[in-house]
C-alpha cells in the first residue's frame, strides 16, 4: 500500500492535529516532499513532534523514512498522471527537471552524521579501497582522482578478482566503500562476510535499501531510486557524482581542521 493510501486509509483514527497533517499532504504531496520538516510545520501550523507521531501511525520508524517512502511513490509510474507527466517536448526542462527531482530527494533523506562518519572512517583508515563494478566505476573513479587533490590515496577496484585478494588481506584500520545500484550479479555478499570477519570497516553506497548483507555494513548511504519510466537519459550516476561531492566535501572539511 502507497504512503497516500496509508493516510486515507488512517483518518478515523487521526487527531486533529494529525487530520491537518493528512490533509496538507493529500492535497500538497509534491510540496510536501520536497519541503523541509519546518516548512511543513508551518504550512500546518503543528508541531515538528506531530509530524513524528503521524508518520510512526501510519507504520513508519519516523518522519524521515515516511518522507522517503512518499517521495520514491511520487516518481513511481504509480503516480503518473496527465497533470504530472513531464513535457517531453521541452527537452532542457524535462532532463534538468527530472534530475531536479531526484537531487533534491537526497537532501531530505541523506543524513549529514552519516556521510560525516563515513568520511572519518575513510580520512582515518589506514589502507582505502573503493570497489565498483561496471558503470558504477566511473563515479568511483572520480572520487578516486578528486580525493587525490586533497591528499587522500582512494584506489578503485572494479576487478572481482582483486576484489577477493584484497578482502583476505584487509583488516582492522582499513576500509573499504563499495558503490553498487542494485548488487544484480550478487558480487559482494561473500567479500562483505570476508572483509567483517577480518574486522575491516565497510561502507555502501546503493540505491537498493533491501540488499541481503546491507545491515553489515557500518556506514549505509542509500541515494534516490531513479525512475525511467519517462526517458532512457535519465541515470542514476548523475546522482552517484553528485554524493562524490558530497563526501569530498566532507572530507575537505576534516583535512582542513587536521592541519589547523
Amino acid at each position: 500500500m502507497n504512503p497516500l493510501e496509508l493516510i486515507q486509509n488512517k483518518v478515523e483514527t487521526f487527531t486533529k492535529s494529525e487530520e491537518t497533517i493528512a490533509a496538507y499532504i493529500l492535497n500538497n504531496p509534491k510540496e510536501f516532499a520536497r519541503s523541509s520538516i519546518d516548512n511543513s510545520v508551518s504550512a500546518t501550523n503543528t508541531s515538528k513532534s506531530a509530524m513524528i507521531r503521524f508518520a510512526k501511525k501510519l507504520g513508519y520508524n519516523g518522519y524521515s523514512e515516511f518522507k522517503f517512502a512518499l517521495s520514491q511513490f511520487l516518481i513511481s509510474a504509480n503516480f503518473v498522471n496527465q497533470e504530472d507527466t513531464p513535457d517531453q517536448t521541452n527537452t532542457v526542462k524535462f532532463i534538468t527537471e527530472n534530475y531536479c527531482d531526484f537531487i533534491s530527494q537526497m537532501n531530505n533523506t541523506l543524513s549529514n552524521d552519516t556521510v560525516a562518519q563515513m568520511a572519518s572512517h575513510i580520512n582515518h583508515a589506514r589502507r582505502s579501497k573503493i570497489f565498483a563494478i561496471n558503470r558504477t566505476s566511473l563515479s568511483a573513479r572520480q572520487l578516486q582522482m578528486r580525493a587525490l587533490k586533497i591528499g587522500l590515496d582512494i584506489d578503485t577496484v572494479d576487478d572481482v578478482i582483486m576484489m577477493s585478494d584484497i578482502a583476505n588481506i584487509f583488516a582492522q584500520d582499513d576500509y573499504v566503500l563499495i558503490f553498487t545500484i542494485k548488487d544484480n550479479g550478487k558480487h559482494y555478499q561473500e567479500l562483505i562476510e570476508n572483509l567483517k570477519d577480518r574486522n575491516c570497516k565497510i561502507g555502501i553506497v546503493t540505491m537498493t535499501p533491501t540488499l541481503s548483507y546491507i545491515n553489515q555494513c557500518d556506514d549505509i548511504i542509500i541515494l534516490p531510486q531513479v525512475y525511467k519510466g519517462y526517458a532512457k537519459f535519465i541515470d542514476e550516476q548523475a546522482i552517484y557524482f553528485v554524493f562524490v561531492e558530497i563526501l569530498l566535501t566532507e572530507l575537505a572539511k576534516m583535512e582542513n581542521q587536521s592541519h589547523s
